[in-house]
């Protein structure tokens, strides 16, 4: 039976940078190569998964406005695309456009969706592109904080705020009108648990392959605790799996068992690049399961992988089949509840500082 799993993954910057180290062995598929598309865009709400693919596919083709509030550099425009494609078809990662994907990974980092129009953008993206160009620019900090904040907790005032930062729009701002087409154009909504049910139905209904959930935690805190936002959102993530029949993975217990400091950077968001092998680890043995197929030990390809994942473990009571047990029985519990801006948000004052910027909702992407 073939080591490689063909696996559709839609998520954050640490769910796909885990899998580089699987695809690099040949152990698990890039999931975007036979799109014309050598990077990992990511998709960070569940009506994000289902715009990707469809943008993958060629069904829809974002404006170059979208694809820079949505994805910047890691969807190419339709040019790269077919250059890319022109280029590598005839080696054997992009030869063909069969779709053999046996099983779908997805994340969701945030039931909060900014959009323009009928297209889905990042909280992320949009900071960089309009958030911190302002106030290089030198607007007052506390329109373009208060607009950013409007944003990011779904506020009623969204367009208020809007409308005061386009009145102190600075002179001589270039930047190709992006910005400015953003705070004038950009709403956003809060998804619910029915919500993420349809879009994830249509997803599995487009793929037509088995789908599993990764839970996903805002940050942690020094004990160990996931830290969730909004709150209440991990409890929807589990109310997801539950109605859709879903495996979840989730890696929650690795902090409180193998120690905060030595998994997580000091921004208490990422994980630490030492981590990887474990997660991919993880992560194989995880799919395989699913999938009925070997685990990772069974294929010498994976020692760099699984020396990677038990220096890791040295000072670990757990076994790795333990940890692998644990990742499966996700619960509500353990986690601490983030309140909005109207009420104290958890950790360190950075925290707060960027709840109220609107910098709040999901890692990088």
């Amino acid at each position: 039976m073939s080591k490689l799993i063909n696996c559709f993954t839609f998520g954050s910057c640490d769910l796909h940078a885990s899998q580089r180290l699987l695809i690099e062995q040949g152990l698990l598929a890039h999931p975007f190569i036979r799109f014309g598309i050598s990077g990992r865009p990511y998709a960070l709400s569940s009506g994000a998964a289902v715009q990707l693919h469809e943008f993958c596919a060629g069904e829809r083709t974002p404006a170059e406005a979208i694809r820079q509030l949505a994805y910047g550099r890691r969807f190419p425009s339709e040019n790269q695309r077919l250059s890319f494609w022109e280029a590598g078809k005839n080696t054997t990662e992009t030869v063909g456009t069969e779709d053999e994907t046996e099983i779908v990974l997805i994340e969701l980092s945030t039931p909060i969706e900014p959009f323009i129009g009928d297209a889905i953008v990042n909280l992320n993206k949009i900071r960089r592109c309009i958030n911190e160009p302002l106030r290089r620019a030198n607007v007052d900090p506390k329109i373009v904080g208060k607009w950013g904040a409007a944003l990011s907790n779904v506020g009623g005032d969204l367009r208020e705020r809007a409308e005061a930062l386009l009145q102190n729009w600075p002179k001589d701002f270039e930047d190709g009108g992006l910005a400015r087409f953003g705070v004038e154009n950009l709403r956003v909504r809060r998804l619910s648990v029915d919500d993420m049910v349809r879009d994830l139905e249509r997803l599995r209904d487009r793929i037509g392959v088995p789908m599993a959930l990764q839970l996903y935690n805002f940050r942690y805190m020094p004990d160990g605790r996931a830290v969730e936002w909004p709150a209440g959102f991990r409890a929807e993530q589990l109310e997801v799996a539950r109605r859709m029949g879903l495996p979840t993975f989730d890696l929650t217990p690795l902090v409180s068992r193998l120690g905060f400091k030595r998994l997580i950077s000091h921004d208490m968001n990422h994980w630490r690049r030492e981590t990887y092998p474990l997660q991919a680890y993880l992560t194989y043995d995880f799919l395989a399961g699913v999938l009925g197929r070997p685990r990772l030990a069974t294929h010498a390809d994976s020692a760099t992988i699984r020396h990677g994942a038990h220096a890791l473990l040295a000072e670990c009571a757990d076994t790795l089949d333990e940890l692998l047990a644990a990742t499966r029985n996700a619960s509500p519990s353990n986690i601490h509840r983030a309140t909005t801006p109207s009420g104290p948000l958890v950790g360190r004052a950075q925290v707060a500082r960027q709840a109220l910027a609107g910098l709040t909702g999901s890692r990088t992407g």
